[in-house]
């Protein structure tokens, strides 16, 4: 394959290997979930229709590093040699990499396979789409060596091949291309006269490359786009605090049902937002929902009560209109939003014998928490129209303002859903189309967070609204426990504490030391006096 190696242009201000790989700012999720965050909502965001779903295939093997290197002009000495491990991520029933392999800037600004491959800060527009940045897709760079292998079929039956480089260029020690000032290459088929370089397009050529790992081209009919990330770092698959995974298959599996258990298989999905489900194969074996944790199964429940907008009485489940702003919908009684949130036992999340599943704070990766207790915790999570959840919070003054009184053996989980399509108040609606814009607007890089746009305040009011929600709630439920529980304790010892009324000539009250009904349908003791 022939190499680009682009210069450096003291008056450029296009940045060099080790700036790009800073980018992404999140260095507290593993990498694993980074990886699997990003991948699929890139994959989610090329749709076809709504009405095909996405289909999803993770494959973890071993290649040979020398076959590899021998097409990498320039790395063929440098590349390791030995045997070495890969992680490929292939979307079918999606546009693949469309657009212009070469042209001027207007016609590449619009092309999604120079977008992805040369301009990787390039933002998504489509409102649906997963975040606003374009500097995700780092991560492709940072779970290996900095060498990405981008295969893709587009609807016309053309398919494409590159491979790129994006590496620290300042660290000696790992260093693969020392002909790079900037720590970037590209390997194509060609330059042309323009000095453009040209992907490899040829079936043949393709089919030959892609065996190293052991994967095919895309059928005819199929379009679609592989990644293909080559020597992966042995300690992406090291334990990391707070996750309890050991394997990279076991990361995976349990990274899409932490991230995606809202939209995996969820058929109803078209309906409810206008885009397609998802299917996910990780090594050829389906991920099914039948066969999700019991923390993420519970997850899903929530959101599919939430997106109904109704509870469910059977499942214990219980939905919330999260309403009552002023200046941010044009009439305070539309909801921004809506809450479900349910207690779970430790039971009915199976971490007693014989399955001994850890607690929910480790299947979300919660390491640190406000408290060392494993159980009694509230998990609150939010996701929006792309059906990625973006956050788990477990700790106190993020989503909930005080510890909730759930007893020891319990969890309370809850899930905010906004009503994205909701047109804003005038004040935002000349730049917000509506609620999912704005959110959209305030993620950070990673899609891991919302974060107030200056001068803006609604993420901090939803955030405390759901808070009052649930406090309430709960402080109401308790009262109402302990009420009975006292009225139970009335009813079997009031007859031996309660002093005799029947004395003649006492009393002429009626109803002494009878129970009453008070103005909350509650039973409770009358005062007697003698």
């Amino acid at each position: 394959m022939k190499i680009k190696i682009p210069n450096r242009d003291i008056q450029s201000m296009a940045q060099d290997g080790d700036a790009i790989l800073r980018s992404l700012q999140n260095n507290s999720m593993p990498i694993i979930d980074l990886f699997v965050r990003e991948s699929i909502q890139n994959s989610l965001d090329a749709y076809l229709s709504p009405e095909s779903p996405v289909e999803v295939q993770i494959k973890h093997g071993s290649f040979n590093g020398i076959s590899l290197g021998n097409y990498l002009e320039k790395l063929e000495d440098t590349v390791p040699k030995s045997k070495s491990d890969f992680i490929s991520i292939t979307d079918i029933n999606t546009t693949g990499l469309d657009g212009a392999v070469v042209g001027d800037k207007e016609e590449l600004d619009k092309s999604n396979f120079h977008k992805l491959i040369f301009n990787i800060g390039k933002q998504q527009t489509s409102q649906h789409a997963g975040g606003s940045w374009g500097l995700g897709k780092t991560i492709y760079f940072k779970l290996g060596i900095g060498i990405v292998i981008y295969y893709t079929k587009i609807h016309s039956g053309e398919e494409r091949l590159l491979v790129s480089l994006i590496e620290n260029q300042n660290d000696e020690s790992t260093r693969l291309l020392r002909e790079s000032e900037r720590g970037i290459a590209w390997w194509g088929s060609d330059l042309d006269k323009e000095g453009n370089l040209l992907p490899i397009s040829d079936p043949s050529e393709i089919a030959s490359f892609l065996s190293v790992f052991g994967l095919t081209r895309f059928e005819d009919g199929q379009t679609g786009t592989s990644i293909i990330i080559p020597y992966i770092k042995s300690d992406c698959s090291k334990k990391t605090e707070g996750y309890w995974e050991n394997s990279y298959i076991e990361k995976i599996e349990m990274a899409v049902q932490r991230w995606y258990n809202p939209r995996i298989s969820n058929r109803d999905y078209p309906q409810i937002n206008g885009l397609p489900y998802l299917t996910i194969q990780v090594n050829g074996q389906r991920i099914s929902p039948i066969e999700f944790a019991p923390t993420f199964a519970n997850f899903r429940s929530l959101y599919e009560a939430a997106s109904r907008k109704i509870g469910d009485d059977e499942q214990g489940i219980v939905v919330k209109e999260v309403s009552n702003f002023r200046s941010i919908t044009p009439n305070m009684k539309i909801p921004v939003g809506y809450l479900a949130y349910k207690i779970v036992s430790s039971k009915q999340l199976e971490m007693y014998a014989p399955n001994n599943l850890p607690s929910p704070l480790k299947f979300i990766g919660s390491g640190k928490t406000s408290k060392s207790r494993e159980y009694g915790h509230s998990i609150i999570a939010y996701t929006r129209k792309p059906g990625m959840i973006l956050n788990y919070s477990a700790d106190i003054n993020s989503w909930l303002k005080k510890d909730l009184d759930l007893g020891e053996d319990n969890y309370m989980f809850a899930l905010f859903v906004p009503n994205s399509d909701q047109r804003m108040h005038d004040d935002y609606f000349t730049s917000y189309e509506n609620i999912e814009s704005y959110l959209r607007a305030t993620e950070l890089s990673d899609h891991s967070s919302w974060i107030d746009l200056d001068g803006y305040t609604i993420v901090k009011r939803i955030r405390e609204r759901v808070s009052t929600i649930l406090c309430t709630s709960f402080d109401s439920h308790k009262k109402s426990e302990n009420n009975s529980i006292s009225m139970s304790l009335a009813r079997k010892y009031g007859a031996i504490l309660l002093p005799n009324t029947t004395i003649k000539n006492k009393s002429t009250r009626k109803n002494n030391g009878v129970r009453k009904k008070n103005n909350f349908g509650k039973f409770c003791i009358k005062e007697t006096k003698l």
